[in-house]
């Protein structure tokens, strides 16, 4: 009355489950479904957001015999198709086309002939709102660092925040959103000889910064 079986491998989906007593020329159906979840699937991209301008480096890890490198495919973000190219690691790479419109969108991948690459499994990627800079207080602090400062804007999140400083990066602990348009940032020590640094936002784990070029100055203190 009870049969073990070991599921083959597939995309996400809902398949039917039938029991033959002969090889397979007869089978009984019945009504049994199962279900394949996409989260086992192996495949996943990061980051899973970013600007609606597009332009975004996404990378996209997964098991294919088409995953190799040097391996031309396409990346399909909703209807709109990318050149991606597979890269030393076996992962692929491509740059999500613009959107006028905020949500997310499915992620696919074709190869020549439309051959989907990932069998029935699909991502997703979320297109934001523009993020931006409008202000940056105190606009100037010690060259070794450790004030707060307050970053003014729009469009901030709270996952994937980061603030950068010039060349230097600041996160976790260091980083705290206050709402979608204040951002409080640990300053840190000035690492070259550039005393004024643009202070910019990610809410993509630093995948793609603003561009605003609000300015910070780093300047000793004054002494007695």
């Amino acid at each position: 009355s009870m049969v073990t079986c070991v599921a083959p491998s597939r995309g996400s989906g809902t398949v039917s489950v039938a029991v033959s007593n002969n090889g397979g020329v007869d089978a009984y159906l019945g009504q049994p479904m199962y279900q394949y979840s996409s989260a086992g699937s192996g495949w996943s991209l990061s980051p899973s957001k970013g600007p609606r301008s597009g332009g975004t480096e996404v990378t996209i890890k997964g098991s294919s015999d088409l995953m190799r490198q040097g391996q031309e495919l396409v990346c399909v973000f909703g209807t709109a198709q990318r050149q991606g190219l597979v890269n030393e690691d076996g992962d692929l790479v491509c740059s999500s086309p613009a959107t006028s419109a905020v949500g997310g969108v499915s992620v696919t991948v074709l190869a020549t002939g439309g051959r989907e690459v990932m069998g029935l499994v699909s991502l997703e990627f979320e297109y934001h709102a523009t993020t931006r800079v409008t202000g940056v207080y105190p606009s100037a602090g010690s060259p070794t660092g450790g004030g707060v400062v307050s970053v003014r804007g729009e469009g901030f999140e709270a996952d994937g925040l980061q603030c950068r400083f010039g060349k230097e990066t600041v996160s976790g602990q260091g980083v705290k959103m206050l709402s979608s348009s204040l951002v409080a940032c640990v300053a840190p020590g000035q690492t070259s000889d550039d005393r004024i640094v643009a202070v910019e936002v990610s809410i993509n784990d630093g995948s793609d910064f603003t561009s605003d070029g609000r300015e910070y100055v780093f300047e000793p203190s004054a002494t007695v």
